[in-house]
């Protein structure tokens, strides 16, 4: 049996298993939301949206302080996001290194199971009170249309490819 690697990939399977379980909608890897990429993001059922960083090093958490978006977290400028999360794996980052308004996912393969398991170690802060809009419901859904019709043809082509 091939063990799972804790890698972007793996860790987005792990947190969108994990999500779901919690009932959260739109769970969308890889999304530009305006001109802001995100690792991962989600909605819940109450329309409030949770963004997820996930980092595999030390020195790419300590880096992501560098971006404007923390800036903008910690004085509650406008901005998508209602939750922020910071997701990595187990004994990476420190709980005390993460700021106040972000909360905090550990994973780490299973003992048994060999499967990724997301830990919630730290609730974040709620940035702000607004839900999402049907704008940004339409945004997500929008590319994630493109990204399928995209992942579509690219199978197709492979299949193509082995037939001739």
């Amino acid at each position: 049996m091939k063990e799972n690697k804790i890698n972007e990939f793996t860790i987005q399977n792990a947190l969108y298993a994990y999500l779901t379980k919690k009932a959260h909608q739109y769970i969308t890897p890889n999304i530009y939301i305006g001109h802001l990429e995100s690792d991962m993001i989600s909605v819940t059922k109450a329309g409030f949206i949770h963004e997820y960083e996930i980092k595999l090093n030390l020195q790419d958490f300590k880096a992501d302080f560098k971006k404007s978006k923390h800036a903008h977290m910690r004085n509650s400028h406008r901005q998508f996001r209602n939750y922020f999360w910071f997701v990595a794996p187990a004994g990476l980052i420190d709980i005390k290194d993460i700021p106040e308004y972000a909360g905090y996912i550990e994973v780490e393969i299973g003992a048994k199971s060999k499967e990724i398991i997301c830990y919630e170690k730290k609730r974040p802060k709620r940035l702000h009170n607004r839900k999402i809009n049907e704008y940004q419901k339409a945004e997500i859904a929008g590319k994630l249309e493109i990204r399928y019709w995209r992942m579509r043809k690219k199978i197709q082509n492979e299949r193509q490819k082995r037939i001739f």
